[in-house]
């Protein structure tokens, strides 16, 4: 009588690895969304340094003095726009004239970041704008800083215009960036 050779894997095999797979998951997913927590909040720390790259740049190009300002209703709430009027408000929109807008080319352009589009993204502090001078790209030097809840990041404006991330003391350092 010949064995006939059988291929493949049983039962109780497969029942093994799912409950090996399980638990290396289990241990694994805190680490993994402490990562996607940190990614945000980097995210968000690097699109405020780009508005405010972009207002710097915004002032020189138009030769007239043009602000990021931060209007917050809370920590969980609040929102950025960059203008070129004397002030704006980053909750109206660009059909009111108060709206955060920059003129470029005769055409008003909205240009607003807002915390809903953060998830669990909170601002702890920020100066209340940060107003770019057209001819020495100087601006009034300040700090924003944001934080997720485990996680935080400052962004400091020097008065001749550099922007920087630093871990604010007391916080552990990641993401590269260096203590304040």
């Amino acid at each position: 009588m010949s064995k006939k050779q059988s291929l493949g894997f049983t039962l109780t095999e497969l029942m093994v690895t799912v409950a090996i797979i399980g638990i290396i998951s289990s241990i694994a997913m805190p680490s993994f969304m402490e990562m996607i927590k940190r990614s945000r909040l980097k995210t968000a720390a690097e699109s405020i340094y780009a508005d405010l790259q972009y207002t710097k740049m915004q002032s020189v190009k138009q030769n007239t003095e043009v602000r990021l300002i931060f209007t917050k209703i809370s920590d969980a709430n609040w929102c950025y726009g960059v203008t070129d009027k004397a002030d704006c408000d980053c909750t109206k929109a660009l059909t009111d004239g108060t709206s955060c807008s920059v003129t470029e080319g005769g055409t008003a352009i909205l240009k607003v970041t807002s915390s809903s589009g953060l998830s669990d993204m909170q601002l702890t502090s920020a100066a209340g704008n940060f107003s770019f001078d057209p001819i020495r790209s100087t601006v009034n030097a300040g700090n924003v800083e944001l934080g997720n809840g485990t996680n935080s990041v400052q962004l400091k404006v020097s008065g001749l215009g550099r922007v920087r991330y630093c871990i604010p003391s007391g916080s552990d350092s990641w993401g590269g960036y260096y203590p304040c």
